[in-house]
């Protein structure tokens, strides 16, 4: 899509509406559009820019009940290759730096932290850990400052976990009618 001689607007839509149908935002199509437009006036022989979506390849079919996600059995086999992270940070290390290329990744959040360590609390909202083998953290851990997280239009949780309200939806939430929000 981005090295094509023509933009693709219906490949680009179905690159996120095909995949998860939850990031499905104007914007990451924005996005696409922008670097085709980068890579469309580069010269001939120019390092072409690259945005790569990562994920672990999973089945979730083994989950059937809420507790399967705690079942490290269950998990191995919704995972077969390993630790999500790790599979997509080594993918980064060995694809794309140790090429001496650069890329632009997609993925979630989580996978993506760089320098903040994910929370994760107990039932009664204790700090069990600050997790930091994300992705992000494997890979930033090996190039330094040369990876950073960039955070797009996502829910913001109520302040309160606990709050029955659903999260808040920054800049009005995804885009409705194709148009990007501002």
């Amino acid at each position: 899509l981005l090295s094509a001689g023509e933009y693709d607007e219906k490949l680009a839509n179905r690159l996120f509406w095909h995949w998860e149908m939850y990031w499905g935002y104007r914007e990451y199509v924005d996005i696409l559009r922008a670097a085709w437009l980068v890579n469309k006036g580069l010269s001939e022989g120019s390092p072409r820019f690259r945005i790569v979506a990562l994920n672990g390849r999973s089945d979730w079919s083994f989950v059937r009940t809420p507790r399967d996600r705690d079942d490290v059995e269950v998990m191995r086999k919704v995972f077969p290759d390993g630790d999500n992270d790790e599979v997509m940070a080594r993918t980064i290390l060995k694809e794309i730096v140790a090429k001496g290329e650069k890329a632009m990744i997609y993925s979630g959040i989580n996978h993506a932290y760089t320098r903040f360590r994910q929370p994760f609390v107990d039932s009664s909202g204790r700090l069990v850990e600050a997790y930091a083998r994300r992705m992000g953290n494997l890979v930033r851990s090996e190039i330094g400052d040369r990876a950073c997280t960039v955070f797009l239009h996502a829910p913001w949780p109520p302040a309160r976990l606990r709050q029955p309200r659903p999260a808040h939806r920054p800049a009005s939430g995804p885009c409705r009618g194709g148009r990007s929000s501002g």
